[in-house]
């Protein structure tokens, strides 16, 4: 929290409770990037299609040809 040390000694327990949720509070709202709970989790890829592409890939062949 960047408390000096005797601030950080003195304060009860709730209120550094409280100041730990406020800032956790505060790092998700301005997150440039948003949060997990944001977006949904992409599918996972399709492992026949990710083989036929490597195999073309290694073919030295565009996907699908």
């Amino acid at each position: 929290m960047g408390w000096p040390p005797d601030l950080a000694l003195d304060t009860p327990i709730p209120l550094i409770e409280l100041a730990l949720d406020g800032k956790l509070d505060f790092v998700k709202r301005t997150n440039p990037f948003g949060s997990a709970d944001d977006k949904p989790a992409p599918p996972p890829p399709d492992k026949g299609k990710v083989a036929q592409g490597l195999a073309a890939f290694l073919r030295g062949r565009k996907k699908g040809e």
